[in-house]
């Protein structure tokens, strides 16, 4: 073998033990986390821990797929929309609710229709 290679296959044996090493403190990490999650269910019990969940989001608790519309989710949003939809159009609405929530509390037109056609149904 040539210098060359003996430096290149040298080099790629130094970062792999790098590597396997730090894999190596991950799993040390991560080992750690565990045995101390397993010290806290063994002095709460396993039932006390279950008790703090959080209570289950409606959508899911009619396992019903996919998640939980804006509206459905976000009451005041809801009552924003709702207040409104027999004086404007979906359209009127979804730009009054872009004037009046942030980016990510906003729905379109299309979502204001769907959650109107599917409350309409179970009223």
């Amino acid at each position: 073998m040539t210098d060359e290679k003996t430096h290149g296959a040298r080099d790629a044996m130094q970062r792999a033990l790098f590597a396997g090493r730090a894999a190596r403190a991950c799993l040390d990490e991560m080992n750690t986390a565990l045995e101390g999650a397993l010290e806290t269910t063994r002095e709460q019990g396993v039932y006390s821990a279950l008790q703090d969940a959080a209570p289950l989001d409606p959508h899911r608790r009619e396992h019903r797929p996919g998640r939980r519309a804006k509206l459905a989710a976000d009451p005041e949003l809801r009552a924003f929309v709702e207040a409104r939809l027999g004086t404007m159009t979906f359209d009127q609405i979804a730009d009054a609710v872009a004037d009046t929530f942030p980016p990510d509390r906003r729905v379109r037109r299309s979502a204001i229709h769907d959650w109107w056609g599917r409350h309409q149904k179970r009223t």
